[in-house]
């Protein structure tokens, strides 16, 4: 049976669904970033709000949210290549979205299925199960 992941994301937390065949879908994985800190250098330095001038100055940084989503593009290349899903749809902010697509390989691009441009993974399970099923 074909198995479906609907992936709700947004720039700190990750949250897969899953269903195979006609079943419910499923709350499977729950992502989060671990920290809202900045890495400098390979260090991870907590910079207080309104800093971003200082982490310019010091250069080498990048931001937590784009690593937490490079982390989450290779899971999900992990998880295609040891066949957990057959069809994957991306639910993201556009700016999240374009991110996490970006840093699929090839392979798991080919199994994306559809996105969609919401910010849903702070609802209830229980709601985000309604919300995929109306769309998916």
């Amino acid at each position: 049976m074909r198995t479906e992941w609907v992936v709700l994301a947004d720039a700190n937390r990750a949250r897969v669904f899953a269903r195979v065949g006609n079943a419910g879908w499923q709350d499977i994985r729950d992502l989060t970033r671990t920290t809202h800190n900045e890495i400098i250098d390979g260090r991870e330095v907590r910079l207080p709000a309104g800093m971003q001038k200082l982490k310019d100055v010091l250069g080498g940084g990048t931001d937590a949210s784009k690593d937490f989503l490079g982390r989450l593009a290779r899971d999900l290349r992990a998880a295609r290549k040891s066949g957990e899903f057959d069809a994957l749809v991306l639910v993201a902010p556009s700016d999240v979205l374009v991110q996490l697509q970006g840093g699929l390989d090839s392979a798991t691009r080919r199994k994306l299925v559809a996105t969609a441009v919401d910010d849903l993974v702070g609802l209830p399970v229980r709601d985000a199960r309604r919300e995929i099923a109306r769309r998916f």
